[in-house]
């Protein structure tokens, strides 16, 4: 089968979930299809960078610019739709996509996210669309886009949430991270979603014996609203606590882009990494991972990826309705700042504990999220489900 697979970004580095998501469904989906990607990039891709998908039969880069991204907002801004999907719009983007897909013929165009939705409706093609998690109910929680007016978040949210709604009456089939979100898409339980979870890679991150730096470690694109307030948490509400009973405990926040919000939390007993060139080697310095999140949707990567290296994880109810049930058997859950420090507190002083639960974590990820049986099943649905679709060209 011929596949087009279209992205907002270049899927790689792998330093954004969704990036990560697409890299691995195209990796596997490339084994037995045809793959030719599309992704769209406001800058040019080094070389390198579109070496590591050397496994698509081919790569077209749209580009955008500050121009179209201006027109794209002022289209979404006298329709319904979402503003976050004309920031991608723009009729010659439109025309660029369509001149791909023409060019290429697929049997099926593979969309993820929502915010790329408009580009290709009404195309003719089978279209499938990974929604990864509700961006709707991302928009709806507090605190996550401080910069925008109150008005104009609420205005966003209600389009989104309707436009999530409305495209599961459009396109011929739907991929999401967890039940939970697509709950939140379609409160009525009977939805045409397929939930397809998030894997990780085994052979790159594995537990490791050395020596930690630090006491307790956050990561994640630190630049995004959910991760900057989850670093602000750590240090401002769960730190102080465990600094009572542990003077000289030490946070790490690592990860890319952080806001000022969180530069401002640097001291003495706070270092924030920036970007760094290995995150298994940054999660290696911690005795324990802390998620004290809050807000946010879908699976939180960060915590598989330490659950994999057999750090034991400290996680909020909200972080852990991301994973199976189970997980509650693998990480410790708590429910305020005040109990994540808790149980910080008791797994700094129990130091067998904490092994117990590095091997509880990562007997739970290799249980339940490994990539290969993650996207066998995504791949089983795809072509079922093209055996469903009257056979369309463009």
């Amino acid at each position: 089968m011929n596949i087009l697979y279209l992205t907002a970004k270049f899927p790689f580095p792998l330093d954004q979930g969704d990036k990560l998501r697409a890299y691995w469904q195209i990796r596997y989906l490339s084994r037995s299809h045809r793959i030719f990607l599309c992704a769209l990039s406001r800058r040019p891709v080094p070389e390198g960078h579109l070496a590591e998908l050397s496994c698509c039969s081919d790569i077209q880069i749209v580009p955008y610019n500050v121009g179209s991204i201006a027109l794209g907002l002022i289209w979404a801004q006298s329709s319904s739709l979402p503003y976050q999907a004309g920031y991608f719009f723009s009729p010659r983007t439109r025309e660029r996509v369509h001149s791909y897909i023409r060019r290429v013929r697929p049997d099926l165009v593979f969309c993820q996210l929502i915010r790329l939705a408009p580009l290709i409706e009404n195309d003719g093609t089978p279209i499938m669309l990974d929604y990864m998690d509700s961006l709707s109910e991302r928009l709806r929680q507090k605190g996550n886009y401080p910069s925008l007016p109150a008005i104009l978040l609420r205005r966003e949210y209600e389009r989104t949430r309707d436009y999530e709604r409305r495209l599961l009456e459009t396109f011929s089939g739907f991929f999401i991270t967890t039940n939970r979100d697509r709950r939140n898409i379609d409160p009525y339980g009977e939805s045409k979603i397929v939930v397809s979870g998030n894997g990780i890679d085994l052979d790159l991150w594995q537990p490791r014996k050395q020596a930690c730096t630090y006491e307790l470690l956050f990561a994640g694109n630190l630049g995004y609203g959910p991760n900057v307030l989850g670093a602000e948490s750590l240090v401002k509400e769960v730190l102080p606590h465990v600094s009572r009973q542990f003077p000289g405990a030490r946070v790490l926040l690592a990860g890319a882009n952080p806001r000022r919000r969180v530069r401002r939390l640097s001291s003495q007993r706070v270092h924030i990494s920036g970007y760094v060139a290995s995150m298994p080697d940054t999660y290696a310095q911690a005795q324990i991972f802390v998620a004290p999140m809050w807000t946010g949707t879908g699976v939180q990567n960060k915590v598989l990826q330490a659950l994999a290296m057999g750090k034991p994880c400290v996680i909020s109810p909200l972080v852990a309705e991301g994973f199976d049930p189970s997980i509650r058997q693998a990480a410790v859950v708590a429910d305020s700042p005040r109990d994540i420090a808790q149980a910080c507190i008791s797994l700094l002083r129990d130091p067998a504990g904490r092994e117990e639960c590095g091997r509880k974590g990562v007997a739970f990820v290799q249980r339940h999220h490994r990539w290969e049986p993650i996207l066998a099943n995504l791949e089983s649905f795809i072509c079922q489900k093209m055996t469903e679709i009257p056979r369309q060209r463009v």
